[in-house]
């Protein structure tokens, strides 16, 4: 408010909104009170416009990342911000905000809390910083402060930044340039890759003379990417540090990291002695997983952790085998759970009725025996009788098993 005397800041109106109930970022929160502040600015300048002579409004902020958020008109931004940020440009012009120290804001007031006696006496409540009074062209500096890194993170991805992935020959980000998802073959992976170095080589006119078609070396620099874009997460775990003293990691020439064990001196390759370490939440993974199972036939869990560690060291590399063995559709059809065995019959007659003895009885007879009687040599048999109602079974010994002799061994 502008007077003879000079300018005085006074306070017309507040407002404050409590957080919402899911969790967002700092940022995030700063942007919605920017909104906040929008709003209330664009009603009191409409109600007071009737009677006053209103100049446009200034608004200042503390945080840094939603003023670029704001100010940032030719970026584009995840939709929860864009769709705020459209909104607050379109109540209040973008050159009209600008930032502030924290400690002289008074919007952290209400926010952080403060008794009413105390209150009272707030000069900075109610009037606002000092240098609110010094005309508006003296109270902003040109310099404005720097783009904070957070920013970046709220950048919506354009197409137009995938063809930017060249560097020496190398691409950057492998996996910001191919969806691995896409993909359910490995050696699919890696030849879709290597064709793209070899589109890249043409492209910088480096080999000219060398025929258009996949090379042993192309393949295995596309599996070196893919490595090493999985690798460079490893470090970031925070059991890496005991991962490396216990496997004891090392790097090679290519810059991948690799496990040491006691095949040192075995005759094997390189890459059985020292296998590459992977971790197991990776699409990648997977990939390797199916490669090595398909190789030994869809064998069992051992064969397919023996040859996936043949050259790949994935961590809990038993537990990934076995959860993806259990999700493969092929095992799971020609291994199913075996038939059930069919349930008893009920029993026979006889065996659950009572009857008199001898009603019903079996007769059998044994092995044959050798022996001797008066220097007479003989062979006999022994003759079972089984009774269905007792707990018996009486035998007598025939000389002979013709049918003559039969009745006589009652």
């Amino acid at each position: 408010m502008k007077r003879s005397d000079g300018a005085q800041s006074r306070i017309i109106c507040s407002k404050t909104r409590v957080s919402p109930a899911n969790s967002l970022t700092i940022p995030r929160l700063e942007l919605l009170s920017a909104l906040l502040l929008a709003r209330l600015i664009d009603n009191i300048t409409r109600c007071l416009s009737k009677e006053l002579d209103l100049s446009p409004p200034f608004c200042f902020l503390d945080s840094k990342v939603a003023y670029y958020w704001i100010r940032g008109e030719e970026k584009s931004w995840r939709p929860f911000i864009q769709n705020r940020v459209n909104e607050i440009r379109r109540l209040v012009p973008v050159g009209r905000w600008r930032h502030c120290v924290g400690t002289q804001n008074p919007a952290d007031i209400p926010s952080r809390g403060q008794p009413l006696a105390e209150l009272v006496n707030n000069h900075l409540w109610f009037t606002g910083p000092d240098w609110l009074s010094i005309p508006v062209d003296d109270k902003q500096p040109a310099l404005e402060p720097p783009m904070p890194p957070e920013c970046t993170l709220e950048l919506k991805k354009s197409p137009e930044s995938r063809h930017t992935l060249l560097s020496n020959n190398e691409i950057t980000g492998v996996t910001n340039l191919l969806d691995i998802q896409s993909y359910s073959d490995v050696n699919r992976l890696f030849r879709v890759t290597a064709y793209v170095l070899l589109f890249i080589r043409k492209l910088q006119k480096r080999d000219q003379d060398s025929p258009p078609t996949l090379t042993k070396e192309l393949l295995n620099k596309a599996e070196t990417l893919w490595i090493q874009s999985v690798q460079s997460k490893l470090e970031l775990e925070v059991k890496f540090k005991s991962w490396k003293a216990q496997l004891g990691l090392f790097t090679d020439e290519m810059g991948l990291m690799r496990c040491r064990g006691r095949l040192k001196n075995a005759d094997l390759p390189y890459t059985t002695q020292f296998p590459l370490i992977l971790p197991r939440d990776h699409t990648l993974m997977c990939l390797l997983i199916k490669q090595a199972h398909e190789r030994v036939f869809h064998n069992g869990v051992k064969e397919t952790l023996t040859q996936l560690r043949s050259k790949y060291w994935i961590i809990k590399g038993r537990s990934s085998v076995k959860s993806f063995i259990w999700k493969c559709s092929l095992c799971r059809r020609m291994e199913g759970p075996h038939y059930n065995v069919p349930p008893p019959p009920p029993l026979p007659t006889y065996k659950v009725q009572e009857a008199p003895p001898f009603s019903h009885c079996g007769v059998d007879y044994a092995k044959p025996q050798d022996g001797e009687k008066i220097n007479r040599h003989y062979q006999s048999v022994d003759l079972l009788f089984h009774l269905q109602y007792h707990q018996s079974c009486p035998f007598r010994t025939c000389s002979r098993h013709d049918f003559k002799f039969f009745p006589s061994m009652f």
